[in-house]
């Protein structure tokens, strides 16, 4: 797990710094790892401890001043943001279940690296919006806020679900039998698009789109099957008033209610652009009447 701080100009590096979590540098401070220091009293103050995130180096001759005495080696110090503190693990379990309605276990979420821009935090704000998840690496990216600072969370988190998929490619406009139809296991990925439920939902219905083989099926792939396909029989209404004349007809292309359709009448073949209007039916469109001035 690597937890970070970092300023405006990038990361900052603390290999080797120690870290001070007040707003000053105190004796008890610099004794783990400068017994001399041991000797002084705990609440000895120094010097104000850097901003959050940034690194300070001291060098050997203020350290030999504060102490009265000695020789000692520069060291470099940073200062903890108290936001490090919280069980990241937890937070995000808790997040998960608040957001997608998952049944998460803080256990099952391993936190692999956390930056979280300097200054003392806020309130934690995940936002649905701001997760990711990277198929190369296995992991998912959290981006949110503590306060008005930036968090980014990286975490590996093994929560696997069952998704209807395509068992071979699938043509636009085709309609979907149980065979076509898979059930593949895979990683949990926050999405907008709802995935399809139930075989049984895709029943009388056809593609908007053609799918590769294994393409994870969502309910915007679907579209309400045409009420009308190519090669129907067509009841052709021409309304005038009150009156209706109906002439046979074969549908040449497919269309749902309300959507143009092209037809050949069978009497003298004629192609007629008109409108479906439900199975085996359709009228021809009435002209915009114009009122003459």
């Amino acid at each position: 797990m690597n937890i970070s701080l970092w300023v405006v100009a990038g990361l900052v590096s603390r290999d080797g710094c120690l870290p001070i979590e007040g707003p000053n540098i105190r004796a008890i401070d610099l004794a783990s790892r400068l017994p001399a220091f041991a000797q002084i009293a705990a609440d000895t103050t120094f010097a104000l401890a850097p901003n959050y995130g940034v690194r300070r180096d001291i060098s050997g001759q203020t350290l030999a001043r504060w102490a009265r005495g000695g020789s000692f080696d520069p060291i470099c110090l940073y200062r903890v943001s108290a936001t490090t503190h919280l069980n990241w693990p937890q937070e995000i379990a808790a997040e998960l279940r608040r957001a997608f309605t998952l049944d998460v276990a803080s256990e099952s979420v391993k936190l692999e690296e956390a930056q979280i821009a300097p200054g003392p935090g806020g309130a934690l704000s995940l936002p649905k919006h701001g997760l990711t998840y990277d198929d190369r690496s296995k992991c998912y990216l959290w981006r949110g806020k503590l306060g008005a600072a930036t968090l980014r969370l990286r975490f590996a988190w093994n929560y696997r679900v069952s998704r209807l998929a395509a068992a071979r490619a699938l043509l636009i406009g085709q309609k979907l039998t149980a065979a076509d139809f898979s059930t593949v296991e895979l990683p949990w990925v926050p999405s907008s698009e709802r995935p399809l439920a139930t075989v049984d939902a895709a029943f009388g219905q056809v593609l908007r789109r053609s799918l590769p083989k294994n393409t994870i099926f969502l309910e915007s792939h679907l579209a309400a099957a045409p009420a009308i396909e190519a090669g129907d029989a067509v009841d052709l209404v021409s309304r005038y008033g009150k009156a209706a004349i109906h002439v046979p007809a074969i549908a040449r292309t497919n269309a749902r209610v309300g959507d143009p359709l092209t037809v050949s009448t069978l009497e003298d073949h004629r192609i007629l652009r008109v409108v479906a209007t439900g199975p085996g039916t359709a009228e021809i469109a009435k002209p915009n009447s114009r009122k003459t001035e």
